[in-house]
């Protein structure tokens, strides 16, 4: 008998559930115990219609075996169903071995026996065949059997080459879950927990795609591009990255042309060709990264961007780059500087430590708010270089006292 998770209940509501059944009920003054209740058939419905938390599910059990036997017989429908279109531990396959070794329903137990390991069909027929599982880690297997996955786990989920996964796949209750070495085109239903944290590392994801509760979305090695109108949660943290990738394959992982990321607290792109983009907006105070990026947007406006990473990059086509109150800016290991930078707002930047003529290239002008600043920032140029260095706070002085002069020269 298949039995659905249709209201999701956490192991503590259904430990309080199976309690007078395990433990007796607190006496009215709270201070002893009841004895033990006799469970029914419709607690352990109950039960089964809420979780499949192993823990749960054998309390249950053993809740059954201390009925007397001609009471345990009527829980056959029960014990099979712990079975039906649900992966169960050693243990709790052991303890409802022991019912079927008893009262002789051998045949029962094979067939959901044979659902359980992947070669036998729903011993429900009319109903969707499903798989409620506990488990924390899906790999290496073929699911092409099941219709729909229902995932009970609410912690941590991997899903690590999975051949045929379910089209309808509810992950709702856990909160990080991780899809690796797998193709996810084709999913009709996909269902996140609000506030989770999900990576796809896939060759393919489905056409729509609905991370838009979700805390922090990382796609490794995945094109993104087909996907239209893909929206993030406020603050949230949004990663893409092809790192490692040979740069002759990295055309291949491309973004959507829509990609708004305006609204994220974090951003980082790690290796992406970003020619595509124009008019890229981030949200003020946002951290963004750019390591190893290449083909940088010319109108790419960080000012108001609290973390900036340049690691990598090439940065001379950029006539200007300034920064209004960031707390931290890499330059490390950039191949060119902009025409001119200007980190005076900064309150930490970090700078090549090797510098090259090719690096200062097309450098005009570096300004800082004064030397003290610039010292601090470890901030070197080669020595033939021509450009100018300026001091805002030195600039700041000199103007008020043209100002000045000019006041008093009645000018």
């Amino acid at each position: 008998m298949f039995v659905d998770i249709e209201d999701f209940k956490g192991a503590l509501a259904i430990e309080n559930l199976l309690t007078p059944y395990k433990k007796g009920r607190l006496s009215p003054d709270k201070k002893t115990r009841l004895p033990k209740e006799k469970i029914t058939p419709q607690v352990c419905m109950e039960v089964l219609r809420s979780t499949n938390y192993a823990r749960n599910i054998k309390d249950m059990l053993q809740c059954i075996a201390e009925l007397p036997p001609a009471e345990q017989v009527q829980f056959k429908e029960v014990i099979l169903a712990c079975f039906d279109n649900r992966e169960q531990p050693t243990a709790i396959v052991e303890l409802g071995e022991s019912f079927v070794k008893k009262y002789g329903w051998t045949d029962e137990f094979t067939e959901v026996q044979q659902l359980r390991e992947g070669r036998g069909l729903c011993s429900s027929s009319h109903l969707a065949r499903r798989l409620v599982s506990s488990n924390e880690f899906w790999g290496h297997r073929d699911l092409g059997e099941y219709e729909k996955l229902i995932c009970l786990n609410t912690e941590r989920l991997q899903f690590d080459d999975i051949k045929n996964l379910p089209k309808i796949i509810d992950v709702s209750r856990c909160a990080k879950v991780q899809f690796s070495y797998m193709d996810l085109h084709g999913f009709e239903q996909m269902k996140f927990a609000q506030d989770a944290d999900v990576s796809f590392r896939v060759t393919e994801l489905p056409q729509n795609i609905d991370v838009s509760q979700c805390d922090n979305v990382v796609f490794e090695y995945t094109d993104t591009s087909h996907l239209k109108h893909l929206k993030f949660k406020e603050n949230a943290s949004v990663c893409f990255d092809v790192m490692g990738s040979l740069p002759k394959d990295r055309k291949k992982y491309r973004l959507p042309d829509d990609l708004d990321v305006s609204n994220c607290a974090k951003v980082e792109f790690n290796s992406y060709d970003l020619s595509a983009f124009n008019n890229l907006k981030f949200k003020d105070g946002a951290e963004v990264s750019f390591l190893n990026s290449t083909a940088l947007p010319d109108d790419l406006d960080v000012a108001n961007c609290s973390k900036v990473n340049f690691r990598g990059c090439v940065l001379k086509h950029f006539n200007e780059i300034h920064f209004n109150n960031a707390e931290f800016v890499s330059f490390a290991y950039v191949k060119s500087y902009p025409q001119v930078l200007d980190v005076s707002n900064c309150k930490n930047v970090y700078f090549a430590e090797n510098v090259s003529d090719d690096m200062f290239k097309n450098s005009k002008k570096f300004i800082f708010k004064n030397r003290q600043q610039m010292n601090s920032f470890n901030f070197k140029t080669p020595e033939n270089w021509s450009g100018q260095i300026v001091f805002a706070d030195e600039q700041h002085d000199l103007n008020l006292a043209l100002v000045a002069a000019k006041v008093k020269d009645g000018r």
